[in-house]
C-alpha cells in the first residue's frame, strides 16, 4: 500500500477528506454523536469526492489505461456504514482487493502432444465502481482492454504442468446461461450483447508433430463462478 484516502459522509454530505503517502496512524476530528458512512480507498492516488454521498456510490470511478497500471499498486478498498462517534476511538481498517486473481494450469495427458504457446486475459474492465450496489455492477462495465498476460517463464511452468496467476478488476455480469449444462456451451454467440464484455482467457497451443490431433489452435474460456452458466469475476476472490 503506497497511499490511502480516507472519506467520511454523515447525513448524506461529505464531512471530511483526508489522502495520506503515510502508512501510520490516521487521525480525524470528527463530531461527536454523529453517525458517519465510512469509505477508504488505497492504491489509487488522491481522488477528489462529491459533496454528495450518493454521486460518490454512483459516479467514483476507478480507472487504468491496462493492467501495467497495477503492476505494484493493486487497488484496495473498504466501508463501514453506520459508525456512531461516542469518546475517542480508534478503528481497524481491514481492506479488500479490487481485483481478482485468476490460476491458470492444464492437465493435457487426454491431448498427448500439446504444448502452449501464449496465454492472455482478455476483456478486463478498465473502470471499476468500487462503491457500486451489486445489482448494477454488470451496468458500469462498459470499458474493456487487454488484461495480464503470460510470461515466458509461466509458460515454461504450464507446459511443466504447473500453474500461472493473472489479476483481473472486477467484473461481474451475472449468470448469463441459467439452463446450460454443457461447458462446450459457454461460448460467445450463447451471450449476443454482452460477449464483448464478459472477461476470459485465450491460450494459444500447438499440437507436436505425431500428435493425434495437428496443427495449431486457440483455446477460449469465459471466466466464472463456475464453468457452464456464471461470468462473475468477484474482487477479492481467487478463480
Amino acid at each position: 500500500i503506497g497511499d490511502v484516502c480516507l472519506i467520511g459522509y454523515s447525513g448524506g454530505k461529505l464531512a471530511f477528506y483526508m489522502y495520506s503517502e503515510k502508512m501510520s496512524q490516521l487521525s480525524v476530528s470528527v463530531i461527536k454523536g454523529q453517525v458517519y458512512n465510512l469509505y477508504a480507498l488505497a492504491n489509487v492516488g488522491r481522488i477528489d469526492p462529491p459533496a454528495d454521498e450518493s454521486g460518490f456510490i454512483n459516479d467514483y470511478a476507478y480507472k487504468v489505461d491496462s493492467v501495467a497500471d497495477m503492476d505494484s499498486r493493486i487497488p484496495f478498498s473498504w466501508r463501514m456504514a453506520g459508525l456512531y462517534v461516542g469518546d475517542a476511538m480508534t478503528l481497524k481498517v481491514e481492506m479488500s482487493r479490487m481485483v481478482a486473481r485468476v490460476w491458470f494450469s492444464i492437465d493435457s495427458s487426454a491431448l498427448s502432444g500439446l504444448e502452449v504457446t501464449d496465454v492472455r486475459l482478455c476483456q478486463m474492465p478498465l473502470v471499476m465502481k468500487p462503491f457500486a450496489d451489486d445489482g448494477s455492477k454488470a451496468e458500469h462495465v462498459s470499458d474493456v482492454g487487454s488484461g495480464d498476460w503470460a510470461t515466458e517463464a509461466d509458460i515454461d511452468r504450464i507446459n511443466a504442468g504447473g500453474s500461472a496467476c493473472f489479476y483481473t478488476l472486477e467484473n461481474c455480469q451475472g449468470k448469463l446461461l441459467p439452463e446450460n449444462s454443457d461447458p462446450w456451451e459457454k461460448v460467445p454467440y450463447r451471450i449476443p450483447g454482452v460477449s464483448e464484455l464478459c472477461t476470459y482467457l485465450e491460450l494459444d497451443c500447438v499440437f507436436e508433430d505425431g500428435a493425434e490431433y495437428g496443427g495449431k489452435v486457440t483455446y477460449r474460456l469465459y471466466l466464472g463462478d463456475d464453468n457452464v452458466t456464471d461470468f462473475n469475476v468477484r474482487r477479492n476472490s481467487e478463480l
